[in-house]
Order: C-alpha cells, then sequence, then structure tokens
C-alpha cells in the first residue's frame, strides 16, 4: 500500500465527519460536490491508488478541514500523530495548523527545472507561460506562472501548488524543501543488472546535483510518453 494511501486511513480515524460519525464513500462525495467520488474514496484508501490527483487532495483538505499543505508531511509523521491520538493525546490543534508555504525562490527552482524538459507536444518548443496557464484549466494566470518561475511571488499558494503538479503531472512532494531519505528497492536491483539501465545510472551518479534532478525530469516525461503510447495502441 502506498504512502498516500496509509495517511489517508490514518486522516479518517484522526478526523470524523461533522456529523460525529465515520467518513464514507459517499459523505466524502457529498461533502465535495462530487469532486472525490466515491470509488475514488474507495480506491484511495484501500490502496488502488498510489499517487492521488492533486485536485483530490485538495478537495478531500476541505472536506475534513484540515491544510491541503498536512498531505505532503511524511507517512513517519502521520503515525506519530496517531499514536499520540491513541494515547488520548489532543491533535486537533496539530490538524488544524496551517504552515508556510514552501519559499517562492524554491519553488522557482523546481518550476524552472520542469520547464527545462517540457515542450509542447505539437510544436516540440518549451512552454511558454502563456501555454502553462492554458493547461491548468484557469487555475493558473499568465501573470502567476511568469512570477513563479522569476521568483517574484514569495508565497504562491498551495491552489497553485496543486495547479502546476496537474499541468506537469508531479508529485505534490515535489516542491517539497524536504529531501527524503531514499533506499534502492529489490526492483531497483534488478534492474541495473541491465547494461543500459547501469550505464545510465553510473553516469546520473557523476553529474551535479542539478544536472542529475534534470535527468530526473526527462526519465519521467519519457515514461509518461511511453505510457501514453501504449494506451493508444
Amino acid at each position: 500500500m502506498g504512502a498516500y494511501s496509509e495517511k489517508f486511513r490514518i486522516m479518517l480515524k484522526l478526523i470524523p465527519h461533522p456529523d460525529g460519525g465515520e467518513w464514507t464513500g459517499s459523505k466524502m462525495e457529498r461533502a465535495t460536490d462530487r469532486r472525490v467520488q466515491a470509488s475514488y474514496f474507495t480506491s484511495l484508501r484501500d490502496g488502488h491508488i498510489e499517487i492521488p490527483r492533486a485536485d483530490k487532495v485538495e478537495a478531500i483538505a476541505h472536506a475534513m478541514r484540515f491544510p491541503p499543505e498536512l498531505w505532503f508531511k511524511g507517512l513517519s509523521w502521520w503515525e506519530a500523530l496517531y499514536e499520540r491520538w491513541e494515547g488520548g493525546g489532543d491533535v486537533a490543534g496539530t490538524l488544524g495548523q496551517r504552515e508556510v508555504v514552501n519559499a517562492g525562490r524554491h519553488v522557482s527552482e523546481r518550476l524552472n527545472r520542469l520547464l527545462d524538459v517540457a515542450v509542447n507536444e505539437g510544436t516540440g518548443r518549451p512552454l511558454s507561460d502563456e501555454e502553462v496557464a492554458n493547461l491548468s484549466g484557469g487555475r493558473l494566470r499568465k501573470e502567476d506562472v511568469s512570477a513563479m518561475r522569476e521568483g517574484r511571488l514569495k508565497d504562491p499558494t498551495w491552489a497553485q501548488i496543486l495547479a502546476l503538479c496537474d499541468v506537469f503531472e508531479v508529485d505534490p512532494a515535489f516542491w517539497s524543501e524536504i529531501e527524503t531519505r531514499w533506499r534502492p528497492s529489490a526492483e531497483v536491483l534488478r534492474g541495473i543488472e541491465d547494461q543500459d539501465a547501469y550505464v545510465v545510472f553510473r553516469n546520473s551518479v557523476r553529474l551535479s546535483p542539478s544536472n542529475r534532478s534534470m535527468l530526473r525530469m526527462l526519465s519521467e516525461h519519457l515514461r509518461r510518453e511511453e505510457r501514453r503510447g501504449g494506451e493508444e495502441g
């Protein structure tokens, strides 16, 4: 089961429905005006969705009345909160506490990394600020994108961050300033037995952090393109 599903299951235990009962799929559907349908609620709770859509996590947060940024806390943070709750501790204050959104400079750096590899699929040219705004479905203005890219927007809102997640198809945790520790899985260890995969890995280790991050974005873009090609085929 993915980390988001684990966190969601903890949320459902810690945060009761406003009527005092437990949250159900139908209650979530009504509370979000069908933005999160009962089937999506069940799939996320049961671990069938690895990374939920940004608009879904935002809608769930608003329905359950906690700041959307708490979705991006690590699983260990949620587990510690659950242990405190199980021990009789009060967690309402923690769940209601808003935090400062990622610094504008940090968001600018991450956004520019994405724009270094993202292209307009029709023209093959880099995405413009106006195109990013259009892809957001009206949630971002061209001026917002320009200000974030140039670091002039000092305090981006979570709504703007979540809109960027949907445009570039990245995990919301991508924008976090906290780097998580990573350990190779069995899948990774098997993967580097392939010669090409090993060469890519070896070369990536020798790159600068900024270029390594760019390689990561490029590989994720290529993977999405292959997935789309498979679906169309």
